[in-house]
């Protein structure tokens, strides 16, 4: 499955992960522009070779552990291939947006590349004296796939899926999607450690790394920021009617909760906390709202009539 899009509406456009594709893409015709004679020197220093850094840290060869270090963070721009690239920045296109928007553009890349350097690590400890060079994006763009897990489970993405030889667009749910890719990952992850010899030169518990990693970083996030309004979900009435139609509903109903006037046929199902995050981010005021904001906005209007009369008395 290629994902196309998401169903989130996010404010900020999501510049850094664009300036992460354009380097991305800026890095892998480097690599097509190389001279011949360049291409091993250039790929054995750039790209992870765990050989090379257990070496290294062996013989405490302190420019060694530096080029280590450095090949870590240069291997995630680099690719093997049109296929490669095409593939990676097809998914950091896709998830990366309300990532980053949740996150905010500076600690998104900072997560990017610690979820990069956290899936490089699982690759390094399960064969640390491989002298094969590693390279790509996938593992960094897999903790952007689990953040999203995390925090987008229900969202939704136009994905193409070929059915025989014919590209079909389906519609499917991001939990199923990222699952289905995982499993996609540990299944030829396993057989990979039972069959060393029979790997396809696929890094795959960098892939399960950097998504493990995502996974652990996003659950800290949610923990110190638990709401957020940057990205909605929109929806349109089963009324059909032009009022109905709205920009979309907070991330703690989302897929649950329909923002509509009074006009439609069906209202929502909110909980009291969600009405109170309603409150606090300001998404009660105003007209056309959820059915759940109107005794909210009678109360806070008969708050402010009462606070007047209180005054005129005084």
């Amino acid at each position: 499955m290629i994902p196309i899009r998401d169903n989130l509406s996010c404010k900020s456009p999501a510049r850094a992960t664009q300036v992460l594709i354009i380097l991305n893409v800026i890095a892998f015709a480097i690599e097509m522009l190389l001279p011949a004679g360049m291409s091993d020197w250039f790929f054995s220093t750039f790209c992870v070779v765990p050989g090379n850094i257990t070496e290294a840290f062996a013989t405490w060869n302190l420019a060694g552990i530096g080029m280590g270090l450095l090949s870590i963070l240069t291997a995630m721009f680099l690719h093997g291939g049109v296929a490669h690239i095409f593939g990676n920045m097809i998914f950091l296109n896709a998830f990366g947006k309300s990532a980053e928007n949740r996150l905010g553009s500076l600690r998104f890349v900072g997560f990017y590349l610690l979820g990069g350097f956290a899936a490089w690590f699982f690759h390094y400890i399960l064969d640390p004296y491989s002298m094969v060079p590693a390279l790509g994006a996938s593992g960094a763009i897999a903790a952007v796939l689990g953040f999203y897990l995390l925090f987008y489970p229900k969202a939704e993405f136009l994905s193409l899926v070929m059915a025989g030889p014919v590209p079909v667009l389906v519609s499917i749910r991001a939990y199923w999607f990222l699952v289905a890719w995982f499993v996609g990952q540990i299944i030829p992850g396993l057989d990979e450690l039972l069959k060393p010899s029979m790997g396809a030169g696929i890094a795959y518990w960098a892939h399960i790394g950097g998504f493990a990693a995502g996974l652990c970083l996003a659950a800290y996030w949610k923990m110190v920021r638990p709401v957020s309004d940057v990205c909605y979900s929109p929806f349109m009435c089963k009324c059909g009617h032009e009022d109905c139609v709205k920009n979309g509903v907070s991330l703690s109903s989302l897929f649950r909760r329909r923002n509509v006037d009074s006009s439609c046929e069906h209202g929502c199902d909110v909980s009291e906390d969600e009405v109170q995050a309603d409150l606090e981010h300001g998404r009660c005021d105003g007209d056309n709202h959820a059915p759940n904001c109107d005794h909210q906005r009678d109360s806070k209007r008969d708050q402010k009539t009462d606070a007047a009369s209180d005054q005129s008395k005084q």
